[in-house]
């Protein structure tokens, strides 16, 4: 057993020495059934708040949400929410429950949760399973506790949650809860973006062929990636979990405008739609050593090599030169340029507009070769070309 479940089973066990119930209870259930990694426990009690912080005084507590009935338990550095059993109802935004109440009864805290795999209950080494979520394990299928439409009609989130967990444990979702999925596929409205952001970016990461693949037979894909062209979906096969690559697999028939706006509308982070615009922007079918050399100065090292895992998975090879024109010497970025704007000042230009101009005439003719970065052989080009040009 986990040795994080296995400190919860002790956690939860103060409270049974206290005269209450204790369950450990939703994802952390579902995984030791799966055998999979345990990162976090809940516990639920028909404690109530007050009576869970009396019996952990001895502990460092959280106050994440009385008076919604959790509290959080630290002890060393491993970390137990606590919330006393409830029930909801009245979801007049379709996301949450318009009123909260602490119930006695473990049977309605567990009703009131989203799949029948995360209300599966653990207490004193039994399991306490009323909506058949261990059946549902052992047959691999994502079912709704209770009625699947009335489940989404309480949150909508539940939409993507479905989605993710089928994507994640490689379950198929069941047939009624599928169609309930597409009949309420417009309350996706209700989600906030940011929400939507992290339950896609868990489903993509975890596989995104399958995740896009399953967004279209329910028909949300649009729901979810709207204005936007999606192409290149078999190569998602082939990627690492790597968020950048993914989406701009995903997007690479678009415009860097259309990529922007889209990943700006999804709450994706400023870095986020920096790098996936930049391999949009710069990738290409095939490369000049020029090309190669002016993307690494532009955009960086980094996303340069995203670009060419890009180009690597759409054409099925590396580029040839890439490696080898990474590691020859020269300027991977401005500040290696072997001349400076006062330099430049300095043989007698203008500052502003007209050494800027000459910079720029500067680190073309270095990344196509025709100059050497040495600053004498820079400030000899300058004099015998530019300045006589009358640039």
């Amino acid at each position: 057993m986990n040795k994080l479940f296995k400190q919860g089973i002790k956690i939860a066990n103060i409270l049974e020495d206290n005269g209450y119930e204790a369950y450990i209870v939703g994802g952390s259930v579902r995984d030791l059934l799966l055998n999979r990694q345990i990162n976090d426990i809940d516990i639920t009690t028909n404690a109530t708040p007050e009576e869970i912080e009396k019996v952990y005084k001895d502990f460092k507590q959280i106050d994440i949400g009385k008076k919604f009935g959790t509290i959080k338990i630290l002890d060393n550095n491993d970390e137990f929410e606590i919330t006393t059993f409830r029930s909801e109802k009245g979801y007049s935004d379709g996301r949450h429950p318009d009123e909260v109440s602490f119930t006695k009864s473990i049977y309605d805290d567990l009703k009131r949760r989203d799949l029948t795999i995360n209300s599966i209950a653990f207490r004193n080494g039994e399991i306490y399973d009323p909506f058949n979520g261990k059946k549902d394990i052992k047959n691999k299928v994502i079912k709704a506790v209770g009625n699947p439409e009335e489940r989404i009609k309480e949150d909508a989130l539940r939409i993507l949650r479905a989605v993710r967990f089928s994507i994640q444990l490689d379950f198929k979702i069941d047939n009624e809860l599928k169609e309930a999925i597409k009949r309420n596929k417009n309350r996706l409205d209700l989600v906030s973006k940011e929400r939507i952001n992290e339950e896609l970016n868990k489903m993509l990461i975890a596989n995104p062929f399958k995740t896009i693949k399953t967004l279209k037979e329910l028909d949300i894909l649009n729901n979810i990636f709207t204005n936007i062209e999606i192409k290149n979906i078999n190569k998602l096969k082939n990627i690492d979990k790597d968020i950048h690559e993914i989406l701009a697999i995903m997007f690479l028939t678009n415009n860097k405008d259309k990529v922007e706006n889209t990943l700006r509308d999804l709450k994706y982070s400023n870095n986020d739609i920096e790098v996936i615009s930049q391999i949009v922007e710069n990738y290409r079918e095939n490369y000049s050593r020029y090309e190669l050399r002016k993307m690494i100065f532009n955009i960086g090292i980094d996303n340069s090599k995203k670009t060419m895992e890009v180009f690597k998975i759409i054409n099925g090879k590396e580029n040839d030169n890439f490696e080898e024109i990474l590691n020859n010497n020269f300027p991977k970025s401005r500040k290696e340029i072997a001349i400076s704007g006062d330099d430049i000042k300095k043989l007698g230009f203008k500052e502003g507009k007209e050494i800027g101009s000459i910079l720029k005439v500067i680190e073309e003719e270095i990344l196509k070769g025709n100059v050497e970065n040495d600053k004498e052989k820079i400030k000899n080009f300058i004099l015998e070309r530019i300045f006589y040009e009358n640039f």
